[in-house]
């Protein structure tokens, strides 16, 4: 139903007709932690209504900072500081917020290096905690190191995030 409602909005695009009225809001987000989607029956046209349960919800109106906080990271990074290895990952579609959310907006991150406390993304935020996290720690007389990696997958090819070059990585395939 998906793709067939997909190239119905992309023909009314085309066709200058603008998006369907019924598509605009068909997801919802009812608590902190549930999603109602809503959608009609591709053969009898009944709209039908199903909720998903999830550890959090947050909308389109999440402040980068509320969203740091509230995520699990910074319990995540508590871990990796006991000897744990963690990932994060970041999935969706095109344009649905993956990079803003990760990075921040990066053109201010290209100029202020890191330091747009508005627009910071998980990944400067992450390294702000962590490191002040290890600074604790060595004014406690513990030993630490670390090693990170910061990858995006994007149309079948990897990126170092933390690096300066924007070519994408040699990947082997076995």
């Amino acid at each position: 139903f998906a793709n067939r409602q997909k190239k119905e909005v992309q023909r009314q695009q085309r066709s200058g007709k603008g998006l369907p009225h019924d598509l605009h809001s068909c997801v919802d987000a009812v608590s902190s932690n549930a999603l109602e989607v809503s959608y009609q029956h591709p053969v009898n046209g009944k709209e039908l209504v199903r909720e998903f349960a999830f550890d959090k919800v947050m909308n389109h109106k999440t402040s980068q900072k509320n969203f740091f906080e509230t995520c699990g990271i910074k319990e995540l990074i508590q871990t990796t500081l006991q000897g744990y290895a963690a990932v994060v990952f970041a999935y969706g579609q095109t344009g649905s917020g993956k990079t803003y959310t990760m990075s921040g907006k990066e053109q201010q991150v290209a100029q202020d290096g890191f330091r747009s406390p508005e627009t910071d993304g998980l990944i400067p935020r992450s390294l702000s905690y962590l490191y002040a996290q290890i600074y604790a720690a060595k004014k406690e007389g513990k030993e630490v190191s670390i090693s990170s990696s910061y990858l995006e997958i994007y149309n079948e090819q990897v990126f170092d995030l933390l690096s300066n070059e924007s070519s994408a990585l040699p990947v082997r395939y076995q």
